[in-house]
């Protein structure tokens, strides 16, 4: 009996994985534009392992953090020809973390655990990290605003759903919240997953849900700017959740992904979607990444592009910087040159970097 039942859970747990891929690549109504279907490969290396991410990027060099080293920085110069491994120092060690990720702007560095929780500051010419004043909730996404302001998301036990907010460094962290730019759709936190960044260029935050076809623009001080549609179809989170018996809630089966990834250069969100639009070749599918491309002024969808991946190895992040975007697949970082059919769409006045 033991035998069958283990059996048919794990027949389960197949179809319902089966079935979230037969949904991902069912094709879809939205009808994406190619302006260039191709870029070259430009440059990648090898960084012998899979575990790095962008953690962001100053003039003429990428910063990486690495989840299995979280006090490590990897730097790497924006032509891919070297890279050095450095060290953060902490000037406090707190010994119970559980999910260290470094973000930089602006020759400044944030470390941040959201489960104790803690933030580390420093300078990138010395990478020595301070303790900040205690904070008083557990959070679980940051991004900085600048050395005063630091923007994340929480979970809020009244109402069981995420809300975003910002802490203000003064003589300690003051924080303050807006309980209603994330909008749920049914109960519990699940449907209001994504993403949270920060557009230095134009001085706005950016969310991007995990599961509808919906991103949020909002200014400094947590007023609701704009929000846009993605070219997707789903506006509702395709979600079940259950709860179990200790009351927790989980996801009663795998969700629909709508949205993968996301970056931002100056007025362009560039987000990656595995979802196939109604022209799109299913081959193109599996040998790239697609990624959209979004006018943060507009909301409006301008284009989108093909990025290769690396042997068979999927694309895990990217950023844009200028005219390039740099990407990880696998163990490795690599580097494409965007067509002018793509840097164009930036707003007139702008002048990528080479």
């Amino acid at each position: 009996t033991l035998t069958a039942s283990m059996l048919g859970a794990f027949g389960i747990i197949i179809g319902l994985f089966i079935r979230s891929e037969e949904i991902v690549h069912e094709r879809n109504p939205f009808i994406r534009r190619f302006p260039v279907h191709e870029l070259p490969e430009d440059k990648k290396i090898d960084l012998k392992v899979n575990s790095f991410y962008f953690a962001g990027y100053e003039k003429g060099v990428l910063y990486l953090g690495n989840y299995t080293a979280p006090f490590t920085v990897t730097v790497v110069d924006t032509a891919l020809h070297k890279s050095t491994l450095i060290r953060i120092q902490p000037d406090t060690l707190l010994h119970n973390y559980k999910a260290l990720h470094l973000r930089t702007l602006n020759h400044q560095f944030y470390l941040t655990d959201g489960t104790i929780p803690c933030l580390y500051q420093g300078k990138t010419d010395d990478w020595k990290a301070v303790l900040q004043p205690k904070l008083h909730n557990t959070f679980t996404l940051a991004a900085p605003i600048d050395s005063n302001q630091i923007a994340f998301r929480q979970l809020s036990a009244v109402t069981e759903s995420n809300i975003i907010g910002t802490w203000t460094k003064k003589d300690s962290m003051i924080r303050k919240v807006n309980r209603g730019l994330l909008v749920k759709q049914q109960a519990g936190f699940f449907d209001t997953d994504g993403m949270l960044l920060y557009n230095q260029q134009f001085q706005q935050l950016h969310y991007l849900y995990y599961y509808r076809n919906e991103f949020l623009t909002i200014d400094k001080h947590l007023n609701l700017v704009r929000t846009g549609r993605t070219i997707d179809t789903v506006t509702t989170a395709a979600i079940k959740v259950k709860k179990l018996e200790n009351g927790e809630s989980t996801m009663a089966q795998p969700p629909l992904l709508i949205n993968k990834a996301v970056a931002t250069y100056h007025n362009l969100l560039f987000i990656q979607s595995d979802r196939i639009g109604k022209f799109d070749r299913a081959e193109k599918l599996q040998q790239n990444a697609v990624i959209d491309l979004y006018d943060i002024k507009t909301g409006n969808y301008q284009a989108s592009f093909y990025l290769p991946n690396i042997g068979t190895e999927k694309i895990t992040s990217f950023t844009v910087i200028g005219n390039k975007v740099y990407y990880l697949s696998g163990n490795h970082l690599a580097v494409l040159k965007l067509s002018k059919k793509i840097t164009r769409y930036y707003a007139e006045g702008t002048t990528p970097p080479h």
